[in-house]
């Protein structure tokens, strides 16, 4: 029998009980073979531990009608059904607390695990992927200024060679032999670097902003499910 089974039997068994404490009974009952699963148990191992599902309805009904018996009113064998209530209430009690417990202490054994995860996470990754974000970094640093000093440069230049030859003794005699259309199309190509250069490392920043908060949700949810 499945855990599906259990749970439906109980549903339909106790369909007329008060919601609040059907989905407590529902809850307890979902939780054991959740930790019993967990513990390398299977359906049939928790079944036989928590009995038929069958019985535990009419257990739990016969609690339901019979809270509390009159002994001027109770037959013989009363006083037998009563005792079984009595010792199955006392060990569901037993059952849940242990269960509380264990829970607990796997939480509490769950959250220092997911919190040694993580900061070993910022210790050995952290350098390295800063390290990296700080290498391409500085390359599309080094591409934008070069890009940039680049295209002023051929500007001046084109500039000088067009307005009567202004600032061309200072230039290499190399490149004041260059073309003039030659220079046009160096200087768009420059600015075009600088602005598709500029542009990357927008997008760039933008990931790993984007990463470092799914890493931070993760982390804050990874903990706090653990609480």
């Amino acid at each position: 029998m499945s855990k599906e089974e259990f749970l439906e039997i109980l549903k339909n068994g106790l369909n007329d009980f008060p919601e609040g404490e059907l989905s407590d009974i529902l809850f307890y009952y979902k939780d054991y073979f959740d930790l019993a699963t967990e513990q390398g148990k299977n359906y049939d191992e928790i079944v036989n531990e928590l009995g038929d599902p069958y019985d535990v309805v009419r257990k739990y009904r016969y609690n339901k009608e019979n809270p509390i018996l009159n002994p001027s009113i109770v037959v013989s064998d009363s006083s037998d059904n009563q005792q079984d209530s009595r010792n199955f209430k006392s060990k569901n009690n037993y059952e849940k607390n242990s269960y509380i417990y264990k829970k607990k202490n796997n939480h509490s054994s769950n959250l220092i695990f997911s919190l040694l995860i993580i900061a070993l996470s910022f210790i050995l990754l952290g350098p390295s992927i800063l390290g990296i974000a700080g290498v391409i970094g500085s390359i599309f640093l080094a591409v934008i200024v070069s890009s940039f000093s680049l295209s002023v440069a051929g500007t001046i230049t084109l500039i000088g060679k067009v307005v009567h030859g202004i600032g061309l003794t200072i230039l290499p005699e190399f490149i004041v032999d260059f073309p003039n259309s030659v220079l046009a199309f160096s200087v768009l190509g420059s600015i075009f670097l600088f602005i598709f250069s500029v542009l990357l490392l927008y997008y760039f920043i933008k990931l790993l902003i984007h990463w470092s908060k799914k890493f931070f949700n993760w982390s804050s949810r990874k903990i706090k499910g653990e609480r």
